[in-house]
C-alpha cells in the first residue's frame, strides 16, 4: 500500500478532485465515469465492496460516489466501517440507491447527495455542477484552516492530520518515516536587535529554503514560534539524521547575520526521530522534542536523534 499523503505542499488541494465511485451496475458507472471526466473529475471505479476501503487509502478522494448494495458487502457496514475510519471518515459520500424509499435507512450518514436510479442525465449534469462548487468551497476553507498566514506552508492542524496519517500507514503497511523538529537558534535574540518585522521575514526566508532543499514527497509545517516540523516518508532513521545534518548544515552556509548568534550567523538546531510500533503523532512530537532540547543543550548548531 503507497503511502498517500494528505497535506504536503506538492499535492495540497490540486485543480481537479479525486473521486472513488463504487457500483457494480456497468452501464450507471460508465455513465458518471464520462460526465465525471468531462467535469475534471479523476475517477477510480471499483464494483466491490470490499475493495472500496483499499481503493480510498491508496487513492485518498475528495469526494467517495457508492451503491450500498454491493454483490459482496453489506452497505449498511460499509459505510459505518468508512465513517469510523480514522482517513476516510471527512470524505463526504454520494449514494446511488436502487429505491426512493431506501433514503432513509441512510440518512444518519449524512451523504453530499442521493441519486435514485434510474439516473436522470439532466438531473445528473445539474448536481454534478452543484458537487464541483461545493468541492472547490471546503477545498478553499481547508486550505485556509491549514496555511500559516506568515510564512505560506502547513500549520499545526494540518502537521496533527499528516503525522495521523503518517502513523497510520507505518503501523499497518510498515512504511516508516522520520521527523525533524527544527528550531531558530537564538531566536528571541535576534528579534530584539533586529525587530519582529526582520524576524518574521526570516522566518519567510528559512521557510521558502527549507521547503525548496527537501524533496518533493516530504512535508514541511510551521509548528510553533521559530519551531518547524518536517516530515520525510520512506525515511528510516538513519537517513532521516542525513537529511537534518544536512538541512543544519546549508541553512549554517548561507551565513544570514545574526549579531549574538553562533560566529555571528543564522544556525538551527534539529531534534530527529523515526516511527516505531505504537507510536502516535503525540509521542513522536514528544520525542522529537526532546531531542531538540539535547540538541540546545549541547551548545546548539546541533543535530540529536533517536527512538
Amino acid at each position: 500500500m503507497k503511502y498517500q499523503p494528505l497535506f504536503h505542499f506538492t499535492k495540497m488541494f490540486a485543480s481537479s478532485s479525486k473521486v472513488v465511485l463504487a457500483e457494480d451496475n456497468e452501464s450507471i458507472a460508465k455513465l458518471l465515469l464520462l460526465i465525471l471526466e468531462d467535469h475534471n473529475f479523476e475517477t477510480k471505479w471499483v464494483f466491490l465492496g470490499n475493495k472500496v476501503i483499499s481503493t480510498c487509502l491508496e487513492k485518498i478522494p475528495d469526494l467517495i460516489i457508492l451503491d450500498p448494495i454491493l454483490p459482496d458487502k453489506e452497505g449498511f457496514e460499509l459505510l459505518k466501517e468508512i465513517k469510523s475510519h480514522i482517513i476516510l471518515s471527512e470524505i463526504p459520500i454520494i449514494l446511488i440507491l436502487d429505491e426512493e424509499k431506501q433514503k432513509g435507512r441512510f440518512l444518519h450518514f449524512s451523504p453530499l447527495d442521493i441519486l435514485v436510479k434510474p439516473v436522470n442525465l439532466n438531473e445528473l449534469s445539474l448536481k454534478i455542477k452543484n458537487w464541483v462548487g461545493v468541492l472547490e468551497n471546503q477545498k478553499t476553507l481547508k486550505k485556509k484552516a491549514m496555511t500559516d498566514a506568515l510564512t505560506g506552508l502547513l500549520n499545526d492542524l494540518a502537521l496533527e492530520k499528516e503525522l495521523t496519517i503518517a502513523c497510520y500507514y507505518a503501523e499497518k503497511f510498515g512504511k516508516n518515516f522520520s521527523t525533524l523538529m527544527i528550531d531558530i537558534d537564538y531566536f528571541t535574540k535576534y528579534n530584539n536587535i533586529y525587530g519582529h518585522r526582520f524576524g518574521d521575514s526570516l522566518l519567510q526566508t528559512l521557510a521558502v529554503f527549507w521547503k525548496g532543499a527537501l524533496r518533493p514527497t516530504d512535508a514541511i509545517f510551521r509548528y510553533k514560534g521559530p519551531s518547524f516540523v518536517a516530515i520525510l516518508q520512506d525515511t528510516p532513521l538513519e537517513q532521516g539524521i542525513n537529511a537534518a545534518e544536512r538541512l543544519r548544515r546549508i541553512t549554517y552556509e548561507r551565513s544570514l547575520p545574526h549579531q549574538q548568534g553562533l560566529n555571528n550567523v543564522v544556525t538551527i538546531s534539529i531534534g530527529v526521530t523515526a516511527f516505531k510500533k505504537g507510536d502516535t503523532p503525540g509521542i513522536i512530537l514528544h520525542r522529537a522534542a526532546s531531542y531538540l532540547t539535547k540538541a540546545k543543550k549541547s551548545g546548539r548548531n546541533v543535530v540529536k536523534s533517536g527512538i
